[in-house]
């Protein structure tokens, strides 16, 4: 991890991974909380050129379901089975 040294200051610190994913962390003192966003580079960008619109399409069929299986259905299946307790 290669990090980016700077004075202490209300500037935050960068970070690379050895991934390849930066990690960008402000500290502050005043509260005793810890504040986590991800963004990701996904999405239509990422569409096959044969495919484009293939982002949009799973997306909607997430959300919405098909003519044979209704969104709750599709969401039931990508969580997986129940955990036991």
């Amino acid at each position: 991890m290669s990090v980016t040294s700077q004075p202490r200051s209300l500037a935050p610190i960068r970070a690379k991974l050895s991934n390849g994913a930066t990690i960008v962390a402000k500290e502050t003192r005043k509260t005793p909380a810890v504040s986590l966003n991800v963004a990701v580079r996904a999405g239509s960008i990422c569409d096959p050129p044969d495919f484009l619109g293939a982002t949009n399409v799973l997306s909607r069929v997430i959300d919405r379901g098909t003519e044979l299986r209704s969104a709750e259905a599709i969401a039931e299946d990508l969580d997986g089975p129940p955990e036991a307790p």
